[in-house]
């Protein structure tokens, strides 16, 4: 039987596991990592004005002032009252994804890169871990094996000898 085989194909499917796991895990993380969702409200004097506080968009009084919302890409959302005009809401939604949308990619970028550092942390250091571990055990129990004998019967010495040896004398 060999021992040594036989668990390295163990860490080999463990790993493999592991993998899986780690990627079924990081995968939607990787893909739509978490950012801070953001809120502007477009003013009367057609400036964007960024809420302190996401929530405050669920105020109902808030509802009742700015009733149309505007979506956009990387959890940016603009707020607008009913009665602004659609030709100055499409004009001004331009301006705002410039301004406000498009650096925001950026951040949605580093964030990815983030989570698959993590990830690639997560998956990779485990299992080496436990490899390393595997070698060093190995390293060790090899060291309590016996010597092998010469074939006379006498034990080789390992202990390098100063002087002549004790059949010169």
């Amino acid at each position: 039987m060999n021992w040594r085989r036989g668990l390295f194909r163990l860490w080999l499917v463990v790993s493999a596991l592991w993998l899986i796991v780690v990627v079924v895990f990081f995968y939607p993380q990787v893909v739509s990592p978490y950012i801070e969702p953001r809120a502007y409200i477009l003013t009367d004097d057609l400036k964007f004005f960024e809420l302190d506080n996401v929530s405050d968009s669920e105020d109902r009084d808030f509802k009742a002032a700015y009733q149309t919302e505007i979506e956009f890409p990387n959890k940016v959302t603009l707020f607008a009252k009913d009665d602004t005009p659609k030709p100055v809401l499409d004009t001004q939604s331009k301006s705002f994804y410039e301004q406000h949308v498009k650096p925001r990619e950026v951040e949605l970028a580093t964030a990815r890169w983030q989570s698959l550092e993590r990830a690639s942390a997560t998956g990779l250091l485990p299992p080496l871990a436990l490899l390393l571990l595997g070698l060093v055990i190995g390293w060790i129990v090899s060291g309590f094996k016996s010597t092998p004998r010469n074939p006379n019967g006498a034990q080789p010495s390992r202990i390098p000898t100063l002087g002549p040896t004790p059949q010169a004398r």
